[in-house]
């Protein structure tokens, strides 16, 4: 119920995590800072009126576009070909589009469980969904959409996922291995 909920009144460099933007007239506003606002895990309902992106030339003429990126945490499941959990598997992820905002061939290793860390554990899985850039036209913000190319490896095999597409937190991504 806030008239903007997150307002860019310069040099916005905001991370936000499991927040629910609810019933606002906007729920951000970008248009000061060259960074912007990350939300990992945040939820958010259509704002009465549409969010807001500007670019402006700051004091010195540099011009300025801030930007939203939403990130959701995945968790990635290995199974053998028996449908069993592999234990000890390297699992890495490759965006497949230029501009993802993240570091690239980060290494993580499932559980007992043929899991990587989930929900509550620090270190999980988080991938980038999309990120809008501020734009030379207000409101019109040019959206970057990611999908990931999932890579796991155990014991000399390896098998991999293309497309794939963090459209939700905490989202199971099955992968067997043969």
């Amino acid at each position: 119920n806030c008239s903007t909920a997150v307002l860019d009144r310069g040099s916005l460099d905001l991370e936000l995590t499991d927040c629910v933007f609810k019933d606002n007239e906007r729920n951000w506003g970008l248009t000061y800072s060259d960074k912007g606002l990350v939300c990992i895990d945040c939820d958010w309902d259509t704002p009465a009126a549409r969010n807001r992106y500007r670019a402006w030339t700051d004091k010195k003429g540099n011009k300025r576009y801030p930007s939203f990126t939403n990130r959701r945490h995945v968790v990635v499941e290995l199974l053998d070909d028996t449908g069993k959990p592999v234990n000890g598997a390297t699992i890495s992820f490759r965006s497949e589009q230029e501009g993802c905002d993240l570091l690239q061939n980060g290494a993580y290793t499932t559980g007992t469980d043929g899991r990587t860390l989930g929900k509550g554990q620090k270190g999980a899985l988080q991938l980038t969904e999309y990120i809008k850039t501020t734009t030379e036209i207000p409101d019109e913000p040019v959206v970057t959409l990611f999908t990931y190319t999932i890579v796991a490896d155990s014991r000399g095999k390896r098998t991999a996922i293309r497309g794939v597409t963090p459209d939700r937190s905490w989202k199971i991504i099955s992968l067997t291995l043969r």
